[in-house]
């Protein structure tokens, strides 16, 4: 049975119940029928009068009396038998399968009438005993009835005016609610979007809040792989959100296809198992929203298999996941140009340290190698990524303040003179200074100014001790001294892997900070090996 009959039958037992209820009180007993007649809703009384309600004779003179209606409705009631009316109408007027409603009054005479006892019968009551049992329902006579038939009607009416007045206000407060959770989501993305920490964090929330918000049964958003106008960190990446029509695997590959596709002809919003692989696999429409950058297509936002009885999105929804896409080409925009930035921030972080290889062919790539072993000792603590970014950039930086220092000391082959040592011990300050005018740079200082410190109080600039030397410091100046040890200088060749290894060890607690030393010795040194290689290749990051 289509769902639209089985809620019109549903409908239409609702309004028999209520019907039957008045009828009741009005001494009244009803049925619900079809429009041949057929019985779906008897009255519900039991007893002796129940009993001779049920009487498959009775049944019979009310759906003849159904057939009669449907032939040509009777202007008030129609008698079934001698004394026993019936007032029958349609329950919907405009509707043709609401069904056909019979109120039964039964008057004095019919208690005496020959067919009054045959029914009784029938229903194997003695007719004596039917009569008394019937006595209480007894309250009408025939000019009563063009009055209860009028009644009738208008309850009828008044019922079916109800359940439209209800389902309206239902429609409209479903209708209401879904505006609020829309509105709530645009709010909840206008704050998302700002944050560029974590795009893949904040896309996978968005995912999720918007599976939520509309009945669809899986959302998912798609970038293109990497090209020039898509974000490297979400290039070819895809987040979802629900329960996929198949594997994430087979999804993927014909989701790509149909990315493809459309690129490659006018983009199509509202795909269908017809003509689109991607509805074939759901058995359903799906909703295609391109995301734009720059006038072309970085990804799309997909949904599909809607929960509800039509599976076609509505304008409403699609205009809603087109705004939706609105803010996410503006999330992306925001994140590309932050990549972009980035790159030029990097590259110019770059050029200072190789000003400073440029004076010091020795030192070719150290900074490079401080800052790596920086970040891995960062990330062995256990620190946020945004955190070890900043002391990778520290790494880079360390160093700066050597552009400061005389060649003739910074490259000199013999022991350093003591006030020579006094020259080079200026360049943490030195490279401090130049970068404090930097306030992207300002929360890396601390590493550049503090990475001679020792763990024991016996380092420089200012001769700190133990934890009231910053962090930062404490961790370059493991890395610094780890490479500086590991590589040829002027003065001196590469100490081995293991006599560096138990340097650290043995300088825990006096140069460096125990529990750093600690961790620092347990880090994978592949990657730090592999960048020797590169660097002594001549290739540079």
């Amino acid at each position: 049975m289509p769902l639209e009959q089985a809620s019109s039958k549903a409908d239409s037992l609702a309004h028999g119940l209520s019907l039957q209820q008045r009828c009741r009180e009005l001494d009244l007993f009803f049925w619900l029928c079809n429009d041949q007649g057929a019985v779906s809703q008897p009255p519900e009384e039991t007893g002796p009068v129940g009993q001779w309600l049920g009487s498959p004779a009775l049944h019979h003179h009310i759906e003849s009396a159904v057939k009669a209606y449907a032939a040509e409705p009777p202007p008030e009631a129609v008698e079934l038998f001698e004394g026993c009316w019936a007032v029958v109408f349609k329950l919907d007027h405009h509707s043709a399968s609401a069904g056909v409603g019979v109120a039964l009054a039964v008057t004095p005479r019919a208690l005496e009438s020959e067919r009054f006892e045959q029914i009784a019968a029938e229903a194997a009551l003695d007719s004596h005993q039917a009569r008394q049992a019937w006595e209480p329902f007894v309250r009408h006579g025939v000019g009563d009835l063009p009055y209860l038939a009028k009644v009738l009607r208008w309850c009828s009416d008044d019922l079916v005016q109800t359940g439209r007045d209800t389902q309206a206000i239902d429609e409209f407060s479903a209708q209401l609610l879904q505006s609020y959770e829309e509105a709530n989501f645009h709010f909840l993305l206008a704050r998302l979007i700002t944050d560029l920490s974590n795009p893949a964090e904040t896309l996978q929330t968005i995912c999720k809040q918007l599976k939520a918000t509309l009945p669809f049964r899986w959302v998912m958003v798609r970038f293109n792989q990497q090209n020039n106008c898509v974000a490297d960190e979400l290039a070819g990446r895809f987040f979802v959100a629900g329960t996929l029509p198949c594997g994430e695997k087979r999804l993927h590959a014909v989701v790509d296809d149909m990315l493809t596709q459309q690129l490659q002809q006018r983009w199509v919003q509202q795909l269908n198992p017809a003509t689109s692989e991607l509805a074939r696999l759901s058995g359903a429409e799906v909703i295609a929203e391109p995301i734009y950058h720059q006038d072309e297509v970085a990804g799309c936002l997909l949904a599909g298999n809607k929960e509800e009885e039509n599976q076609d999105a509505s304008s409403q929804e699609t205009q809603f996941l087109e705004a939706v896409t609105g803010y996410l080409a503006v999330f992306h925009e925001n994140i590309f140009r932050f990549e972009q930035q980035q790159k030029i921030f990097y590259g110019t972080i770059r050029a200072f340290t190789s000003s400073i290889d440029a004076k010091d062919n020795y030192t070719h790539g150290h900074s490079e190698r401080v800052a790596l072993m920086s970040a891995k000792l960062a990330q062995a603590m256990g620190i946020s990524e945004q955190e070890c970014k900043r002391v990778h950039i520290s790494g880079l930086l360390h160093d700066i303040g050597k552009i400061g220092v005389p060649e003739a000391v910074l490259c000199k082959t013999g022991r350093l003179t003591a006030e020579e040592f006094t020259v080079i011990k200026k360049h943490p300050t030195i490279g401090y200074n130049i970068l404090k005018g930097i306030p992207s740079l300002l929360d890396t200082l601390s590493g550049v100014l503090y990475h001679h410190e020792r763990w024991d109080g016996r380092g420089y600039p200012e001769g700190l001790k133990g934890h009231t030397i910053p962090l930062m410091g404490r961790v370059l100046a493991l890395a610094d001294a780890f490479d500086a040890m590991s590589s040829d200088r002027s003065y001196r060749s590469a100490m081995t892997r293991e006599k560096v290894l138990s340097e650290i060890r043995e300088g825990a607690g006096t140069q460096f900070d125990p529990e750093l030393a600690k961790l620092f010795l347990a880090l994978d040194l592949t990657e730090y090996d592999q960048m020797i290689l590169a660097h002594q290749a001549g290739q540079f990051f």
